[in-house]
């Protein structure tokens, strides 16, 4: 077997037993179920990859460098630029991300305990 096959199954389920994870959560502890779980979950993959593509384009933009610091020959110095530009703006949109997919769960979460505070009950479902 491949061991490639092997991570990405290992990968892709491991997500899949995180959602599932936060879905139980939610629900044990509000007592509803929050669809809006799948939101979290894309905001938080984008912002990874946002960070994964700043990643990239500044180790691009390093490898065009030499040792003393300055531009190798075979590169531009406007090519190098625009490599740091856009490492510069694929951080923001992971910083912006990641912060919309935190401000969803806290607002989430105090939505969550604004109606536990008014109803005096966790949910509306009694099993």
């Amino acid at each position: 077997m491949d061991p490639n096959v092997l991570l990405g199954g290992l990968s892709a389920g491991s997500l899949y037993a995180l959602v599932a994870v936060g879905f139980t959560l939610v629900f044990g502890v509000l007592g509803v179920i929050n669809f809006a779980h799948g939101e979290f979950y894309m905001l938080g993959a984008f912002a990874v990859y946002e960070g994964m593509q700043a990643k990239s384009k500044y180790s691009d933009a390093k490898n065009l460098l030499q040792s003393d610091g300055a531009v190798q020959q075979s590169a531009s110095v406007s090519q190098y630029q625009s490599l740091v530009s856009d490492g510069d703006s694929a951080k923001s949109r992971a910083y912006i991300g990641g912060g919309a997919a935190v401000g969803c769960a806290v607002a989430a979460g105090v939505l969550g305990y604004l109606s536990y505070k008014q109803t005096g009950e966790i949910g509306p479902f009694r099993f």
